[in-house]
C-alpha cells in the first residue's frame, strides 16, 4: 500500500509538478502550527536551546527567502528593517507570557497575542505563495511581517529567558535567606 501512495503522491499532471505534493506541504505545515498553538497555550517544558531555537530559524528563513527573492536592496533593507520593531513588540507583550514551575521542572506559556501574530503571517505566506507566487508585492509585504514576527518571537524569548533568571536568582536569594536564618537560629 505505501508504494502505491508514493506513486500516487509523486505522479506528474500535465505542467510537470507533482499534484499531491502541495496537499502534503500543507498537512505538514499545519501540523506544526497545530503542535505550536497547542504547546504554546498549554505550557512549554524550558530550556534556553529550545527558547532560541524558533526565532533563529525564522531568522534563518527570512534571510534566505530574502536574498533569495529580491534583486532590490531597498526591499531587503525594508525586510531587515521591520525586524527591529517586532523584537521591540515581542518585548512589550512577552511580558504578558508566563514561567512557571511543575514540579521541579521550569515551564512557560507564551502570550496568546504573539501566537495569532505567528499564525496569521504564516498564514499570510503560505496563501501567497500557493495563491500568487509570481507577484512579488504579495510577497515582499509577507516578507517583511515575516521579519517583524521573527522580530516579535525574539523579544519574547528574551523576555521568557529574564523571566526564567529571575525566578533561579530569586530562589537562590530564598534559600540563603532561610540558611542563614537557621544559622542564627542555631547560635541563639
Amino acid at each position: 500500500m505505501i508504494p502505491f501512495i508514493y506513486f500516487t503522491a509523486t505522479q506528474s499532471n500535465n505542467n510537470g509538478s507533482a499534484p499531491y505534493s502541495d496537499y502534503f506541504f500543507l498537512v505538514f505545515i499545519g501540523l506544526i502550527m497545530f503542535r505550536y498553538l497547542r504547546t504554546g497555550l498549554n505550557g512549554r517544558k524550558y530550556s534556553y536551546a529550545r527558547m532560541m531555537r524558533r526565532p533563529i530559524i525564522y531568522i534563518v528563513l527570512t534571510v534566505i527567502l530574502a536574498l533569495s527573492l529580491y534583486e532590490n536592496y531597498l526591499y531587503m533593507l525594508a525586510v531587515a528593517i521591520a525586524f527591529l520593531p517586532g523584537i521591540f513588540f515581542g518585548d512589550k507583550f512577552g511580558k504578558l507570557s508566563s514561567v512557571y514551575k511543575q514540579g521541579d521542572i521550569i515551564m512557560y506559556k507564551s502570550n496568546p497575542i504573539i501566537l495569532i501574530v505567528w499564525l496569521v503571517s504564516l498564514i499570510a505566506r503560505i496563501f501567497v505563495e500557493f495563491e500568487y507566487p509570481t507577484n512579488i508585492d504579495g510577497i515582499f509585504y509577507t516578507e517583511v511581517l515575516l521579519s517583524f514576527t521573527s522580530g516579535i518571537l525574539l523579544g519574547e524569548a528574551f523576555n521568557i529567558v529574564n523571566k526564567v533568571k529571575n525566578m533561579n536568582s530569586g530562589e537562590n536569594q530564598d534559600q540563603t535567606a532561610s540558611i542563614f536564618e537557621s544559622d542564627m537560629n542555631e547560635a541563639t
